[in-house]
């Protein structure tokens, strides 16, 4: 059993993480471990989620109709119900049930257990921490977006693309000639104060450690390259990554309404997010202001962070 409380900061918003299982707590400190803030410091309120283990289902949702229902989130299957109390409950697969309480700033999580030769069984985090951000952050306007993003001077630079297409390769090249890392998979995009912002998710990045490798290794990107965690900054340019044999890298400004529409393709899973009107109002809003280049990307030596240089 434990007690204890994680409190981070993401995108801005206070996260309190309590979990009855020590490993849990673990896994959510390391992965956490550049959100993590001082409790003493600040005394806004925050969202509490919570984990906890249970050996039967917890609903009985035979009643309700999902209000979405397929495999949305890397081929899980979710289901969304919205009870008339207004809970909301996302159930992953028939083994995690993710309980949302917007009104009272609260997730439950339960972790269906099962026993197996006098050992508990039980569902691992990893497996739904991701799903929980989705829905959780958009409570608070704040939108998934699969993308990488570094920080240069002060700004965000935003790096969209297909998975496969270098996303990682160039955020972290970047960030080994003195770029500042942000995330390489999943940021979270929001407006503030007429701002349009780039929130960090700062997980480990992954990478394909030599040419002849058939796996991906995590990185802690700031430990290496003695970076400075960053939490949020404005967004100065989105990139949409496209592969090229030329050696030569070269950018090719877009119109806005084709940044609209990648940002609207990128937004992860956006039936399962709150509010979808408010994320849509912030890709127009970012498609009018922010820059939109398509990034032929070439040799990966002909990219340094002064390529970016001429956004301003």
């Amino acid at each position: 059993m434990n007690q204890s409380l994680l409190l981070t900061s993401i995108a801005g918003i206070r996260i309190a993480w309590q979990s009855d299982w020590t490993e849990d707590m673990d896994h959510l400190g390391h992965a956490f471990r550049y959100h993590v803030i001082d409790q003493e410091v600040d005394h806004e309120p925050c969202h509490h989620v919570s984990f906890s283990a249970v050996f039967e289902p917890p609903y009985n949702l035979s009643a309700y109709t999902p209000v979405i229902e397929g495999p949305l989130i890397k081929s899980d299957i979710v289901s969304l119900y919205a009870l008339p109390d207004g809970r909301d409950i996302l159930q992953v697969k028939d083994e995690i049930w993710i309980e949302h309480n917007r009104g009272m700033r609260t997730t439950r999580v339960l972790l269906r257990c099962l026993h197996d030769n006098g050992k508990v069984v039980r569902p691992r985090i990893t497996d739904v921490v991701v799903i929980l951000l989705h829905t959780l952050m958009s409570m608070y306007h704040r939108y998934v977006v699969h993308a990488a993003a570094i920080g240069i001077e002060g700004k965000a630079y935003v790096f969209l693309g297909e998975s496969g297409h270098g996303k990682s390769t160039l955020s972290s090249d970047m960030v080994a000639m003195g770029a500042e890392y942000m995330g390489d998979d999943l940021i979270f995009l929001y407006t503030e104060n007429g701002r349009v912002m780039a929130g960090s998710l700062l997980f480990d990045t992954k990478l394909i450690p030599s040419p002849d490798a058939d796996h991906k290794e995590r990185v802690d990107m700031i430990s290496r390259y003695n970076g400075k965690p960053l939490l949020w900054l404005p967004v100065a340019a989105f990139h949409y990554i496209s592969r090229t044999d030329s050696i030569e890298s070269k950018l090719i400004a877009q119109d806005a309404i084709d940044c609209m529409a990648q940002l609207l393709r990128a937004s992860n899973n956006i039936r399962l997010q709150y509010d979808p009107d408010i994320w849509q109002d912030v890709c127009t809003e970012a498609a009018s202001k922010i820059p939109y280049y398509i990034l032929r990307y070439g040799a990966r030596t002909s990219i340094s962070p002064s390529f970016f240089s001429h956004v301003k």
